[in-house]
């Protein structure tokens, strides 16, 4: 599994979590029209909604899938070795060490890459996972946080706010349950370590842009690059510690 198939996994494994639930609909199209009680569905704010998700398939599916379709598959081998280099900023001296090596460990890195390999697979599950997070929580919140508005937009008293926060907790409790099982499953002890910084990060970013009532397009794409930008360190950790780790084994030998 590589980047591009993490990606499209994780778009799909979305859009199931997020149209799967039936509030997801109604909640965004009552965020749309800026009343809470409202519930009546026209053809206005269908129309409006459908636009929205055209124009979600078209920026995902076209500009990340063909970025990292044609990164992956059309540039040569000895250009990855290079931009992993730079993204990892090891400094000067590691720089001078995997410049003298790129071809030869980023040939090794795509094999293994493609055999699927334990090592390259789970980071790429752990990837796809991350990565599927933001857009299930940052739509799903609406339903949950709606009983959260309501009690903001009142009068404020200790029972409304903690019955908002009680079925708050209880909806996330329900989908860290759900990818608990999914991780388990899937996943071995690096990958769980992988979402389970990326969980907390997604759960105080979903808090605080409930309690600041952020819109739904910023809430979005603010844990969608946090979670990108989580996942990417981590990945080029583990490759750090994997290429040291070979490294001190050579020396051994």
């Amino acid at each position: 599994m590589n980047l591009s198939l993490s990606l499209s996994l994780s778009l799909s494994l979305s859009l199931a979590l997020a149209i799967g639930d039936n509030d997801a609909f109604s909640s965004f199209i009552i965020i749309k029209n800026n009343s809470f009680l409202n519930t009546n569905r026209t053809a206005v704010d269908l129309f409006h909604f459908h636009n929205f998700f055209f124009f979600f398939f078209f920026f995902f599916f076209f500009f990340f899938f063909f970025f990292f379709f044609f990164f992956f598959f059309c540039v040569p081998e000895a250009i990855v070795p290079v931009l992993y280099w730079l993204l990892t900023e090891l400094g000067r001296e590691k720089g001078r060490e995997m410049r003298s090596r790129s071809l030869r460990d980023g040939m090794e890195f795509r094999m293994e890459t493609r055999r699927g390999g334990g090592r390259s697979s789970s980071l790429s599950l752990s990837l796809s996972l991350s990565l599927s997070l933001p857009l299930s929580l940052s739509i799903n919140k609406y339903r949950s946080h709606r009983f959260l508005f309501l009690s903001l937009s009142h009068p404020l008293t200790p029972l409304s706010l903690s019955h908002s926060l009680s079925l708050s907790l209880q909806s996330y409790k329900l989908k860290i349950y759900f990818y608990h099982i999914f991780i388990s499953s899937f996943s071995n002890q690096k990958s769980s370590l992988s979402l389970s910084l990326s969980l907390s990060l997604y759960i105080y970013t979903c808090f605080i842009s409930s309690f600041f009532s952020f819109s739904f397009s910023f809430s979005f794409f603010l844990s969608f690059f946090l979670s990108f930008s989580l996942s990417l360190s981590l990945l080029s950790l583990s490759e750090v510690i994997y290429i040291s780790k070979r490294k001190k084994k050579r020396i051994e030998f």
